[in-house]
């Protein structure tokens, strides 16, 4: 028992420290004490113990034992002296200290700090002035008595109730809740049509329409939407409000206000505002071996680039140079040269360190040059396609292709075609497509006499054929005119 009375009074003097009653603002306030002649001149502030004592009109009233709801009453007004008395008891009323409730346990109010009166016999307090017979439903609004069964009072503005209506207030007037609404601007109320709405200075009914930072929306209704993500609307309870953007579906909102950021919580983790890699494959760069992140971040030359930076030769790109790449063929390292073209794409790289850019859209790099792709090349080298002769990259004979000659397939030569004799042209082919040299246009000549001049075993081998043929239909048709 003696370990639970000590275990209480610890308790009520830590809830005495940290709740102090309403009428003890502090541990010591200042009384300014009067002097004889009852006048508050000269400096006679003295400083009391709230805890026991009461600075009652200008004197200095010691607390009664057994609360600390107390306040104090001048019932001597010649004397300007006061009593203490307990709040929740009694009630000071004019220069008397009087009891809250009456013998009959009836509640009874002071009428402006002068005259008590039973609250329960239906008087009425209005204005200073008591009436004893105002009745049940008569109030009081701005010192002026109503009848609040036809009436309704509203800061100080007495208004007619209208049959069949509900009436509230909005700011000093009166307006029906089902058919209008009230906003405040300021300090002051504003009733207007209940679903009648502006945005941005445009008339919208709110059944129909959502507005949302004068952004109005023509498809959804704020009935049924579910409030604004700052100029966009949100049509999902389930649609989250990241720094005035709707976060996407499977994303997360870390962080609040303008710091906060979308994210994929399958990647990232939100600590206090801030992501951070779920997984955080780290790496090093450079000789002092700085850390970065390996997913978003990498390194070039031993500075820490974003991904999103490319690098060149050991170093950023800017964004009007291309890399070109090394090329072993050319004997070309890694370097990044400033675009001739806001488009280019490619770097055509040569001998020497020449290197260019160029679009691979119409262009093309040949042997060091950019050429048009439109362009007719042999061997690097322009000519005429339906005059000149390519052949493995060399033109033989310009400007002899439309005099029929023909490349040869497996070297660099060419032969020329006999358009009245095929069986000659093949012949021709062989002949000069063995040779050392490419064909002449004496050694032609000489081919074509030689071709000439010879006998041709084809032709004989077909004129035998054809007279085996005949001697042996003849034979048949003698066979048949024969008599059986």
């Amino acid at each position: 028992m003696i370990q639970l009375a000590s275990f209480l009074s610890s308790l009520c003097l830590i809830y005495q420290m940290f709740w102090p009653p309403a009428f003890v603002a502090a541990k010591e306030l200042t009384c300014r004490i009067k002097n004889p002649d009852g006048s508050l001149q000269g400096h006679n502030d003295v400083t009391y113990d709230t805890e026991n004592n009461l600075c009652c009109n200008g004197s200095l009233t010691e607390r009664m034992s057994g609360g600390h709801y107390q306040d104090c009453c001048v019932t001597n007004l010649m004397e300007g002296t006061g009593r203490t008395f307990f709040i929740d008891e009694k009630q000071c009323c004019g220069n008397d200290l009087i009891s809250r409730v009456n013998k009959d346990g009836r509640r009874i109010e002071c009428c402006d700090g002068k005259m008590p009166y039973l609250v329960e016999d239906g008087g009425l307090c209005c204005n200073g002035e008591y009436d004893p017979n105002a009745g049940a439903n008569m109030r009081c609004c701005g010192g002026i008595k109503f009848n609040a069964a036809n009436k309704i009072c509203c800061n100080g503005h007495i208004h007619k109730r209208i049959k069949g209506q509900l009436q509230s207030c909005c700011g000093l007037k009166s307006f029906n809740p089902e058919t209008h609404e009230c906003y405040h601007i300021g300090q002051h109320g504003h009733v207007q049509l209940r679903y009648s709405r502006k945005c941005g200075g445009i008339p919208y009914d709110s059944r129909e329409k959502a507005c949302c930072q004068e952004k109005l929306y023509d498809d959804a209704n704020e009935q049924t939407s579910f409030g604004c993500c700052g100029p966009n609307l949100r049509r999902s309870k389930y649609q989250q409000c990241c720094n005035d953007t709707i976060v996407h579906e499977n994303k997360q909102c870390c962080g609040y206000g303008r710091n906060a950021k979308e994210y994929d919580d399958q990647v990232h983790k939100c600590e206090g505002g801030k992501l951070l890699l779920k997984s955080n494959p780290m790496a090093f760069c450079g000789p002092d071996k700085q850390e970065y992140d390996s997913n978003n971040q990498h390194c070039c030359g031993g500075t820490v680039l974003s991904k999103r930076d490319k690098c060149c030769a050991g170093q950023r790109l800017p964004k009007d140079h291309i890399c070109c790449q090394k090329d072993s063929t050319y004997e070309a390292e890694e370097k990044a040269i400033k675009k001739d073209g806001a488009h280019d794409n490619k770097c055509c790289i040569f001998y020497g360190g020449i290197r260019n850019s160029y679009s691979d859209i119409k262009m093309r790099c040949v042997m060091g040059e950019v050429r048009s792709k439109d362009l007719q090349l042999c061997g690097g080298k322009p000519y005429n396609k339906t005059q000149d002769l390519c052949c493995k990259g060399s033109v033989l004979y310009p400007g002899k292709k439309a005099l029929n000659w023909k490349c040869c397939i497996s070297s660099i030569k060419a032969y020329h075609i006999n358009t009245d004799n095929p069986i000659l042209s093949i012949q021709m082919s062989r002949q000069m497509c063995k040779g050392n040299k490419t064909a002449t246009a004496s050694q032609r000549d000489i081919a074509e006499i030689n071709l000439q001049t010879q006998p041709d075993p084809v032709g004989s081998r077909t004129k035998q054929w054809q007279a085996s043929l005949g001697f042996t239909f003849l034979g048949l048709f003698l066979i048949l005119l024969m008599p059986s």
